[in-house]
């Protein structure tokens, strides 16, 4: 008895102990639902003192207080089966209570559990859960504003839990699917092989997967989202559960679409305005050749002073408003970002001086003096683009001229040697002129707009000269700003930062470099190849040419097997079958002949920029008609660069190895050759003269052209390097009486100008007002033409299809294609290309001048020699 009494104290004195320290509300019911033991922490969490509840009290005492309290209603007691006759049934049947969260009439939120005990007796257990639901909630509301989810897959029970949220985005039997046949039944049929080998190799992943994938919401709808997932293990490293995360992506998928149409549409909208400008281009040069030409023709005339004047202001306007179309199509591209550079080694100093040449002619008229402060111990060669330095140069200068009426122009350079072989250029233009006002001085570079409205009714411009010039300066990752004093002149300065040319050579050239040296040409036209061995030959240079790049391949090789490699290569661009950008990738992908600098002719612009073509062995692009100093210069440039890597003499060929004139063994053999070839050379050279002189007798004669027929002086001209490369050959014979060409045009106006540039040369046109009476006329008679000028636009067929149909009849019946020349008013440069790919020879400008039409016809005709452009 004793011994009993002692656990009965034991007992509640462990009890005790336990009151104090659990964090959780214990009470203990007896059969009757009468408390037996409530502990001080379910007071705390109920808000009930021990006066007001003790033990023997029964249960309904609890929720009356409760009640009374504003913790609990009885619809609450009921909806959550708290009440004394719920806990009786479950005691008798010995069920538990489930775990059960109530949100009190005071905010918290506990959870309610009761334990059945065999005795008949209850435990109840209420616990604060306030702070682990306040977290819940608020990780619910994240999960639901960031339209995302969670799932956790059971392992060992092969059970799935699902977050409110994910539960929202699935139907009932979306969900059922879930936890029958696994989350990949819900996913899009074609996105469950990128889950399953997610899933797959999840162990090879770090124990991560990440998966994109689609599944239908109960509303029918597609969802995209985006799933991360990992493993859980256990403390021995078993798997156990994967738990994923779930972030609905729908609305950035659909929002990428959106971005991605309305992008194309802006490509779409960029391109309908670019084709616009061009269009319209087009049609206001079309016109503008009747008004220049028409105004050129008429100052050739007998006029008087003031009808010259008149002259002047006709031709001074129509450049004035090419001048406004050139600019409207740069700030086009510039606008959608198609303006592009083409950096290539350059001397800045010739670079002013061609641009001062340009604009020397309108300082004379206003007898303004143009100053250049270029010190000759500053460096002059650089890596750059020298056409858009030029143009920046000119519109500064041409600015200066305009609004300066008395003084001078001065252009200062300056140049900072920087770090790693840049140098910092900066250009000064300065002006004795009008000034700008200061608070006017940052708008002259807005687009559209000059510094004053007056100024623009005065000097004319659009106000994009300067807004497309600091455009261009800041694609060179410099910048242009102006200083002026109103009334008392303007300094514009812009700077660039340029790499130094430390290839450059500087001094004068001589062939000494290039004696000796093998050189391979390459080019379809024989006639082509012939002129360049004998260039090479007259530099004591030994030399082999082939008609492609496979006959190139095979000799590069052959010339490696023999010990007598080539030195140089000099290639056409244009070939049928392999073009010369082709076969220089061929042999810089074959080892055995790479290595080699090659020298790119032809006669369009370089297809791709100088960096991609110097990957491929391309050292230099020279665009036709190449000048022979210029060849020289790059033949001698080349083989300098490459003799400084060459430790010892290359034994030389054996003159019986090339197809070339015996190479002089002794320097009188030496001196004999090169007097022949100086009296061969003189004897041609005169010989040309009495023929030209023969033939301006002939055709400017009184005598009748039937009479001139009878008795035609043939006159032989060589046909120069200065030609393309497309396979269309120039005329080596021209007779004494008017020479036929064929004239594609639909412009009445056009017409005429054409008509009368030519009515007092050799040539007389014949005109077609499309390009189906073109190619009609052409079929009648394909023997009587030298040439023809194609215009593009024109109703029923237009210039390409004609100049292609033409070529394929001549194709057809054996003819050598005939030179056809582009005269057109679309002057972007991808219209350049696309005529020349049209098996045109040659491109035209409108409005064009009667000098450069006639130059034109001469050289694909005769065969005169055109001067070459500057880059």
């Amino acid at each position: 008895m004793k011994n009993s009494k002692y656990k009965q104290e034991l007992a509640a004195e462990y009890l005790d102990i336990l009151d104090n320290y659990l964090t959780f509300g214990v009470s203990i019911i007896d059969p009757d639902m009468n408390y037996e033991f409530i502990s001080r922490k379910t007071y705390d969490n109920l808000g009930i003192t021990p006066e007001q509840l003790k033990a023997g009290d029964p249960l309904s005492r609890c929720h009356e207080l409760m009640v009374a309290n504003g913790l609990l209603t009885p619809d609450m007691i009921a909806q959550q089966r708290l009440s004394d006759e719920h806990q009786k049934q479950r005691a008798q049947t010995g069920r538990d209570m489930a775990s059960n969260i109530v949100r009190l009439g005071n905010g918290t939120a506990h959870r309610f559990t009761r334990k059945a005990l065999p005795d008949g007796r209850t435990v109840s257990i209420s616990d604060d859960v306030t702070e682990l639901v306040t977290v819940n909630e608020m990780l619910h509301q994240a999960l639901a504003l960031g339209n995302a989810g969670y799932w956790v897959y059971d392992i060992a029970n092969k059970t799935y839990e699902l977050s409110d949220t994910l539960q929202y985005y699935f139907s009932k039997e979306d969900q059922e699917l879930i936890h029958s046949k696994g989350i990949i039944a819900i996913v899009h049929p074609d996105d469950r092989p990128a889950m399953r080998e997610a899933l797959k190799n999840i162990s090879k992943t770090d124990d991560r997967f990440s998966v994109t994938c689609r599944s239908n919401t109960y509303k029918g709808n597609q969802r995209w989202s985006d799933t991360t997932g990992q493993i859980i293990r256990n403390a021995e490293g078993k798997p156990v559960k994967i738990r994923a995360f779930v972030q609905d992506i729908t609305r950035d998928r659909r929002q990428s679409v959106e971005l991605e149409r309305a992008k194309d549409e802006a490509i779409a909208a960029s391109k309908a305005k670019s084709e616009f400008l061009a269009n319209m281009s087009h049609e206001i040069r079309t016109p503008m050749n009747g008004v220049l030409g028409m105004a050129e023709l008429l100052a050739q005339t007998e006029i008087n002073d003031r009808q010259r004047e008149y002259i002047n202001v006709i031709t001074n306007s129509s450049q004035a408003l090419l001048t406004i179309i050139n600019d409207i199509l740069d700030f086009s591209k510039i606008e959608a970002g198609a303006f592009q550079l083409d950096p290539t080694a350059f001397n800045l100093r010739e670079a002013i001086d061609d641009v001062m040449s340009l604009v020397s002619s309108r300082a004379v008229e206003k007898n303004l003096e143009l100053i250049v402060n270029y010190s000759p111990s500053l460096p002059r060669n650089f890596l750059g683009d020298p056409g858009r330095i030029r143009q920046v140069m000119i519109n500064l200068l041409g600015n200066a001229i305009k609004f300066t009426q008395e003084g001078h122009v001065l252009l200062n350079v300056s140049v900072f040697q920087g770090k790693d072989g840049i140098a910092n250029i900066r250009i000064e233009v300065k002006d004795t002129g009008i000034g700008i006002e200061r608070d006017k001085i940052e708008t002259v570079f807005q687009k559209f707009t000059q510094a004053d409205n007056s100024t623009t009714r005065l000097y004319g411009g659009t106000g994009l000269g300067l807004s497309i010039s600091r455009r261009i300066v800041e694609l060179m990752n410099g910048k242009m700003w102006v200083e002026s004093t109103f009334g008392q002149g303007s300094t514009f300065y812009f700077d660039m930062h340029l790499p130094i040319d430390t290839q450059a050579r500087t001094g004068p050239r001589n062939a000494d470099p290039v004696m000796g040296k093998r050189a391979l040409i390459i080019d379809d036209i024989e006639v082509n190849r012939k002129i360049l061995l004998e260039r090479c030959a007259s530099w004591k240079m030994q030399s082999c040419a082939v008609k492609d790049g496979i006959d190139a391949v095979t000799e590069l090789e052959r010339a490696i097997d023999a010990g007598h490699p080539y030195d140089i290569i000099i290639s056409d661009y244009l070939m049928p079958g392999m073009n010369g950008q082709e076969m220089a990738t061929v042999i810089a992908a074959n080892n055995k002949i790479a290595g080699t600098p090659i020298i790119m002719l032809s006669s369009c612009d370089q297809p791709v920029s100088s960096q991609e073509l110097s990957t491929i062995g391309i050292t230099q692009y020279l665009v036709k008609p190449v000048r022979e100093q210029r060849l020289l210069d790059a033949l001698c440039q080349n083989i300098l660069e490459v003799s400084q890597n060459v430790s010892e003499q290359k034994p030389e060929p054996e003159p019986s190895s090339l197809p070339t004139a015996k190479e002089p063994s002794a320097p009188s053999e030496a001196k004999t050759m090169a007097t022949n070839i100086q009296q061969r050379d003189d004897i041609q050279s005169t010989l040309k003269e009495i023929e030209a002189v023969l033939d301006a007798v002939k055709t400017h004669s009184t005598t009748s052209v039937d009479e001139a027929s009878d008795s035609q002086l043939i006159v032989p001209q060589p046909v120069s390097l200065e030609m393309s490369s497309n396979p269309i050959k120039a005329s080596p014979r021209v007779s004494g009486r008017k020479i036929s060409i064929l004239v594609a045009e639909d412009f009445p106006l056009n017409q005429d100008v054409v008509r009368l540039m030519l009515q007092d040369t050799k040539y007389a046109p014949t005109f077609a007002n499309n390009g189906q009476d073109a190619v009609r006329e052409f079929k009648d008679d394909p023997d009587k033409y030298r040439a023809i000028l194609m215009d593009i636009s024109m109703p029923v067929m237009d210039g390409y299809e004609a100049a292609e149909t033409i070529h394929a009849y001549q194709k057809l019946i054996g003819q050598e294609p005939i030179p056809i020349v582009a005269l057109t008013g679309h002057a972007l440069k991808h219209d350049r290309e696309k005529c020349l790919d049209s098996s045109m020879c040659d491109y035209l400008t409108k409005p064009v001048k009667q000098e450069k039409l006639i130059a034109t016809l001469d050289h694909w005709i005769m065969g005169t020699p055109m001067q070459q452009k500057r880059a």
